[in-house]
This record gives structure tokens, sequence and C-alpha cells, in this order.
């Protein structure tokens, strides 16, 4: 029998949700006996290279500008593709979904995937751009059923050429660590009786960092013992800086930047915060649930679907940071072994519906699906 193939392609190998879950599936998928060809960055890659090189999986960087099309790289990408063979290409992100679709035809690619990570990618001119090159492809995925309804209410993509398979995480490696706790909060000068909130994502307009500010600065007006600290960095650094000079909030600075040890940090934390605007179905939820860490975030994209309100976690609305506010002081508020018991349900429902094995199950039967029904179709050949 055939050993099955496949290769990726991503807009940017970098810190985010949908390239941390592309890494996470190759690597899974090459474990589990997959020959994983490689992955091909549109833009030059800035993280995860260490990890691809130690798993034997190729990286290829198209060397894109970014907001700079550039017709050479759809034949460089067919090129590599044609050169590597895959039966099955899985591309991320718009950019990347769009060049796939193109490449993996002109390379007579046998399946082609799209996967859409969220539901807001840049408005109905992109809308339109996947939805006439759709049928280029053979089946595209998203993370959340609240995303694949509103990309079919668009007419983004077809229902019946749509599956939903979720984020996945090892949640084996996200295991509660007391004395990893104690180092981290003595790192950051957290006392004891304080409580830290967590946050983490780039410095963006999606995460919604001023209205967290603003509820941080609310709490703290009502004098409550608590802290704050976000893991990222972004362009809106310098803006935010000034507001917190403008809360009273610059001393101690919340802003952590970019860090490599968010395991260790949701150790420390007594609650996580996502103050988002829009989302898909966020990897960092998922780990601050897997690390047994209860979760107040905004009821958008499929947060309904990570976070059980009363159960680990409270939604609130986005863009209002009072009740921002008052969802985290709820939770603050709570007896401390009823926050350990929200924890405890977070991670047994992470380990439940989101562990990676379960996950790259779902990922293999859509190869299998893809591959049953579709045909090696090459319309022309590359240079």
């Amino acid at each position: 029998m055939t050993r099955l193939s496949c290769a990726f392609l991503i807009t940017m190998l970098t810190r985010g949700g949908a390239e941390t879950q592309q890494v996470r599936l190759a690597c899974r998928l090459k474990a589990r006996g997959v020959d994983v060809r490689g992955i091909i960055s549109l833009r030059p890659p800035t993280a995860f290279t260490d990890v691809l090189a130690e798993a034997d999986i190729p990286v290829v960087s198209l060397d894109m500008a970014r907001g700079i099309p550039d017709p050479r790289a759809l034949l460089h990408a067919a090129r590599v593709l044609r050169r590597w063979q895959p039966q099955i290409v899985v591309s991320f992100l718009f950019h990347a979904n769009l060049l796939g679709r193109l490449a993996g035809r002109w390379a007579g690619i046998p399946g082609i995937i799209s996967s859409i990570r969220n539901d807001q990618f840049g408005g109905r001119p992109r809308d339109l751009l996947l939805r006439l090159t759709d049928s280029l492809g053979h089946t595209t995925t998203t993370n959340s059923a609240l995303v694949a309804q509103r990309l079919i209410r668009r007419g983004v993509v077809p229902p019946h050429r749509l599956r939903i398979i979720p984020n996945g995480l090892c949640v084996a490696d996200y295991a509660p660590d007391r004395e990893m706790r104690r180092r981290v909060r003595q790192e950051l000068s957290i006392e004891d009786d304080t409580f830290l909130w967590i946050a983490a994502g780039r410095l963006t307009a999606q995460k919604d960092y001023p209205a967290l500010l603003r509820a941080y600065a609310q709490l703290r007006r009502q004098g409550e013992r608590t802290q704050l600290r976000i893991a990222g960095e972004g362009p809106l650094l310098p803006e935010l800086s000034q507001s917190l000079y403008v809360l009273g909030l610059e001393r101690p600075t919340p802003f952590l930047g970019l860090r490599n040890d968010f395991r260790q940090l949701l150790c420390a934390a007594d609650g996580f915060v996502l103050s988002s605007a829009w989302e898909g179905l966020p990897n960092v939820v998922m780990e601050a649930l897997a690390s047994g860490v209860p979760v107040v975030a905004t009821d958008v994209g499929g947060l309904r679907e990570l976070v059980e309100p009363g159960t680990d976690g409270v939604l609130v609305p986005p863009h209002h940071p009072e009740e921002l506010a008052a969802g985290m002081q709820y939770l603050m508020r709570l007896p401390a072994d009823e926050r350990k018991r929200m924890g405890e349900r977070g991670r047994e429902r992470m380990a439940a519906h989101y562990d990676i094995e379960r996950v790259v199950d779902r990922w293999l039967a859509l190869f299998n699906e893809v591959l049953g029904k579709s045909e090696a179709r090459p319309v022309g050949s590359v240079p």
C-alpha cells in the first residue's frame, strides 16, 4: 500500500494560532507515519523552523513581501509541489488558500484542502475570491461550528464542501505544576494573595486590548488585589503604552513582550482573560483550560464551543469593558476550591474533545475521504 503523503502551505510561519495548529498537525501526522513532504511559507518564516527541523519536515519560503502580489510565487509553489508530489496539499489562511488552490491544480495534486481559521479575513472582496476559486480545491475546513455557519451564510463555501475540524493540543503537556507556579510568580513579582490574570496574543485591533485595560483599571479602582500580565507583541504597543499612563497602570507594566514560555505563565495564573473583538477557535483559551485555569472571555467566534459559562469559565459581550470587569470580578470572588473545580472541568473538556490525537484522526479521515473521491487533474505544466 502506498504511504499517505501530504504537504502544507501557510501565509507565514510566525507565532500565531493558525501557524501553531499547522505545525502541530504536521508534526503529529509525521509521528503517525504520514509522509509529510514539507511546508511552503509564502513569506520568510520567523518561527517554528527549529521545531520542524527536529521533526525532519522541510520548509520552503517563497520570499514574498507583505502586501505585494508576485506571480512568480505561484510558479515557485507549483514547482515545489510538482517536485514533492504529495497526494494532499493543505493550506491555512487566506493568501495561502488562494495560492494552494491555484498551484495545487497546476501541479496536478490529487487532493487540495483549504482551511479558513477565522470568519473575518478581509471583507467582501476576499469572500468573493474564495468563492470564485472554491471549485479548484476539493474541500475546505474550518475550526468552529459558528464560523462554519457564517461562511455558509456569506456564500464563501457551499455547505457540502465544508468540514469542521477543531484545533487540537496535547493536553498532557499542560498539567498544572505547583513548583513552576511558585517560580514564575516570583519572577513576575506577584505575591501569593494577588490574583494574577494572564492574557496573550498579538497587540492588534482583533484582541481589543483597550477594553481589557479599561476593565483592569476598573478592578484596580475598586480595590481588587489583582495584577494583569499580557504576553505578546505587535503594532499597537505604543498606543497601548500611552493608554496605560492615562489609566494609571504604567507600573508595573502588564506587557511582557513576546514569550516562549506560555505554558509556564499559565502555571502561575489564577485566571485567563480574552478580550477579543473576533476570533475563530483560539488556541490560548484551549491552552488555559488544558492547564486547569478558568477563563473569562468575550462571546465571539467559537468561544461557546470551548467555554461553558459557569462550568469552566465566564463569557461576556465584546466591546464592553464594564461587563468584562464584572466577569473578571465574579471569577475572582469565587471561593478558591470552586475555581479549582472549574479548572478541572475545563481540563477534562479539553481532553475529551480537543486532544491532538483525536484531531489528527479527523484530519486523516478527511484525507481518505478526499482521496477516495478525487482524481489527479493537472491543468497545465510548470515551466
